[in-house]
């Protein structure tokens, strides 16, 4: 399974959306592994999390 990926709390399917994203401008990026990912995200989350937060829309 592949990993979801979630842009300031937006899933974003397209893993190219990440070089959209000047490196400056990541405040943030949390990994969460298949079983924490699953508790959080459901069963479509067995590959796990990838959560990234810009400075612009840090994580509340």
């Amino acid at each position: 399974e592949s990993p979801l990926l979630f842009i300031d709390d937006v899933r974003t399917p397209d893993f190219r959306n990440l070089e959209l994203i000047p490196a400056r401008t990541i405040h943030h990026i949390r990994i969460l592994t298949g079983i924490e990912g699953t508790t959080y995200y459901g069963t479509g989350a067995e590959g796990g999390v990838i959560l990234v937060y810009t400075k612009t829309g840090q994580e509340s």
